[in-house]
């Protein structure tokens, strides 16, 4: 009866420390949960930065195909003017 009783003891401490360990140990379900929500915010911030580098892309070429455009980034990022020009500056 001895010998019964203690071997429940100690599977009933198994099963805790074995549950304990898959839901919260180095590789359980919290630390997959938690590693799936970086995954996503890095995949997330891959699609901005891509959309950021077509954009980009875009204007680049706008840049050498538009003197329009050229221009227009020269006066307005560049502070860039033509000669004889007056530049008013608003904050």
């Amino acid at each position: 009866m001895q010998k019964k009783t203690l071997l429940r003891f100690f599977l009933g401490v198994e099963i805790m420390l074995f549950g304990w360990f898959y839901y919260s140990g180095a590789r359980g379900i919290l630390a997959v949960h938690e590693l799936k929500q970086e995954n996503d915010l890095i995949v997330a911030q891959i699609e901005n930065t891509q959309k950021e580098l077509l954009l980009l892309d875009h204007q680049i070429v706008a840049w050498h195909n538009d003197p329009f455009f050229a221009e227009k980034i020269a006066r307005e990022e560049l502070h860039m003017a033509h000669a004889g020009d007056e530049i008013y500056m608003i904050d």
